[in-house]
């Protein structure tokens, strides 16, 4: 019988797939992590200097419109001032004639019957000069009350004011007649001119009515004024001299009230402080100012074109009537510092004062202003 040897039948038994969250999981090193932790201190250090740096920008943005916006504003003020200065409601400039006699037979005469002896009145009652400037060193006595920057201008301004304006109906004696009175006081001073233009004549209102004015010799005023000639025409007569009645004015010359402003800078409020004539002091105009200044352009040729341009140190008294351009210069600055790049440029109209020395933006605003009524574009 056979032998038949047994052997073992061997299956390969299928290995069971363990699911993936059972399978062994190795952690980070410890080298690892602290270059995660680097790599998102770096991302977040970024991320904060992209901020502040868009912060800084924004905010220098925002001086940067600010200070335009500051410039152009006191820059709109001042050349609407400056392109009326002295008018005398004529269309030409009245050239001030020295003469006493007769009306000249040609051009406009103007006379001043105006007198003070406070010079800290003086400065709003040279209405033909239209435009004028002094400067801050010595200082002026009506300005006393202010820190002036010593480098700065101070601009004063003449011209008629138009909304305070009427027609002359008779003129009696020291009485001049009107319908209504638009807004004359005791105390302003005042030009009238004639309808032919041939004349203009600047006084002070001793009194006034709702249809009249006075203007009386020797009369003291404000600001210790007073009408030295009440000769209305032009012809002029001292002090002591009787009431000259012969030449009374036509009827229909304009009356008109004399508007004088003057412009300086406080350097204790860094401001451009305004000025009008008859009010108790100045006021704002524009803050944050470190300078201004003013350049004049003289015709000395006639041709109502400007041909010598002086700083107001270099100005004559006898010169203001030429000017017919002004070069006005303002330097601003913002009222936060800035570390964002060059602090400014230097210009060649503002100079070197438009460096500032402590971070904060500067900028430069000027202008190159036509006298309309002396020659020029009346544009």
């Amino acid at each position: 019988m056979p032998i038949i040897v047994g052997y073992a039948l061997h299956t390969r038994q299928p290995q069971l797939r363990q699911p993936p969250q059972l399978r062994s999981q190795q952690g980070l090193s410890l080298i690892e992590i602290m270059i995660a932790i680097v790599i998102g201190l770096l991302a977040t250090a970024a991320a904060l200097q992209a901020l502040v740096t868009s912060t800084q920008t924004q905010n220098m943005t925002h001086q940067i419109e600010s200070l335009n916006e500051q410039g152009r504003f006191a820059l709109w003020h001042l050349q609407a001032d400056l392109r009326s200065a002295g008018d005398s409601g004529c269309p030409s400039w009245m050239t001030r004639n020295t003469n006493t006699t007769a009306i000249a037979t040609l051009g406009q005469r103007y006379v001043s019957l105006v007198q003070t002896s406070s010079n800290s009145a003086a400065w709003f009652s040279h209405f033909y000069r239209g435009v004028e400037a002094v400067p801050a060193t010595p200082k002026p006595d009506w300005l006393t009350d202010y820190t002036l920057d010593t480098q700065s201008d101070i601009l004063i301004i003449h011209k008629i004011d138009n909304a305070v304006q009427t027609s002359l109906l008779s003129h009696t004696n020291k009485t001049l007649s009107f319908t209504q009175n638009p807004g004359f006081k005791t105390g302003d001073l005042a030009l009238v001119t004639t309808p032919d233009c041939r004349q203009s004549s600047q006084f002070l209102i001793n009194g006034a009515a709702t249809n009249q004015i006075t203007v009386d010799k020797n009369a003291a005023g404000s600001a210790g004024f007073k009408n030295c000639d009440e000769y209305l025409r032009g012809q002029s007569v001292a002090c002591s001299a009787g009431l000259d009645t012969s030449s009374p004015l036509d009827s229909f010359s304009t009356l008109s009230k004399i508007a004088t402003t003057a412009y300086f800078v406080d350097l204790s409020q860094k401001t451009l402080m305004r000025w009008r004539a008859g009010e108790a002091s100045a006021s704002v105009f524009i803050e944050g100012v470190q300078g201004f200044n003013a350049q004049f352009g003289l015709d000395t040729s006639g041709d109502g074109i400007a041909d010598q341009f002086f700083n107001t140190s270099q100005m004559a008294a006898t010169a203001w009537p030429q000017v017919v351009t002004v070069r006005v210069s303002l330097v601003l600055e913002a009222s936060a510092s800035t570390t964002l790049g060059p602090t400014a440029a230097n210009d060649l109209v503002c100079g070197a004062r438009t460096f500032s020395k402590n971070n904060q933006m500067r900028n430069c605003f000027s202008a190159h202003i036509t006298i309309r009524n002396r020659g020029g574009s009346p544009l």
